[in-house]
């Protein structure tokens, strides 16, 4: 299911995702909805769930998503392998992070705008934050992880 509630947790309207879900994201005027079980599709659908059209994932199992300038950022976090992809609204990969500097499983990812930011879902379980190619980094040093949080 997809909820839209208030700050306080009231639920305003809900609707079921397409497919059993693991990551949302809003692009201002849609939703993004990726399924890494049903398809490994992501989706476009609005705001009441109607589907306007779906790629597959760049991943083998696309789980959280953000949305920033026009991209979206996609965390996969199969058992092995896990990584983040940086990909058009179409699908296509514009940049990957394969496997992740830390080596470990990856369920929520997002971009603040300087930097990427994903979980570990195994582990450590930290927040990490990491240079990527946008921010000038040098390609033989992107995915260097430049501070950890718990």
């Amino acid at each position: 299911m997809v909820y839209y509630m208030t700050t306080t947790g009231s639920i305003i309207r809900s609707f079921s995702g397409p497919a059993s879900g693991y990551g949302l994201t809003f692009d201002g005027t849609y939703l993004w909805y990726s399924s890494a079980v049903s398809g490994n599709n992501i989706y476009r659908i609005t705001t009441t769930g109607s589907v306007l059209n779906s790629f597959r994932g760049p991943g083998s199992f696309n789980g959280g998503l953000d949305y920033a300038n026009g991209y979206i950022w996609v965390a996969d976090w199969p058992s092995s392998g896990a990584g983040i992809y940086r990909i058009t609204t179409t699908g296509s990969v514009v940049e990957s992070y394969v496997p992740v500097p830390t080596g470990s499983r990856t369920p929520g990812v997002c971009w603040d705008g300087n930097y990427v930011w994903y979980n570990d879902y195994s582990g450590t379980h930290y927040v990490y934050q990491m240079d990527t190619v946008l921010t000038g980094i040098r390609p033989a040093s992107v995915g260097k992880v430049k501070a950890l949080f718990r």
